[in-house]
């Protein structure tokens, strides 16, 4: 901050210096000047940084860290990709080897498609695997809070205005 004043056709820049506060006195004619310090110190209450944390609970997941995954719906499991939830696979016919005959007569067990229907081992049959998400715990982290369960704000230090000093 600072103040400027003519001085006989010149500009002189008088400086205010908020820590020293100079005060003159005149008492019958004469001057008598006094100087008063203030003493800064680090403020107590955000420990000189000028910002206060503050943790507050997690709305969204309740405090818990946790939500339901949205993969599987919270179930632990989600749809087959081999067999998309049907149960079955389709397979190259062992019989003929896929080519729909066997000794130049149309193969029984494919009935002449090549291609058989067999149950599908990835998800043994019951057309789900284990979520891959969740990996089969119904839940997972909570994005809004990391998993913490809690939030951390930060605010200005009302005590010291943001300026980490106050007077001693």
């Amino acid at each position: 901050m600072g103040e400027k004043k003519r001085n006989g056709g010149k500009m002189k820049r008088l400086t205010l210096v908020l820590s020293i506060i100079f005060s003159t006195i005149l008492v019958g004619g004469i001057v008598h000047s006094e100087t008063v310090r203030k003493i800064l110190v680090e403020c107590t209450e955000c420990k000189g940084s000028g910002t206060v944390e503050k943790e507050v609970k997690c709305d969204i997941c309740n405090s818990s860290g946790q939500v339901s995954c949205t993969t599987c719906s919270g179930s632990g499991r989600e749809r087959c990709n081999l067999c998309n939830g049907t149960h079955q696979v389709k397979v190259k016919c062992r019989e003929c080897y896929g080519t729909g005959s066997k000794n130049g007569v149309k193969c029984e067990e494919c009935a002449g498609e090549g291609t058989v229907f067999e149950t599908c081992e990835s998800c043994e049959s019951d057309g789900k695997n284990v979520c891959h998400t969740c990996d089969g715990k119904k839940t997972v982290d909570c994005s809004f809070c990391g998993g913490k369960g809690y939030n951390t704000l930060i605010r200005t230090c009302t005590k010291c205005g943001g300026d980490g000093k106050v007077e001693e």
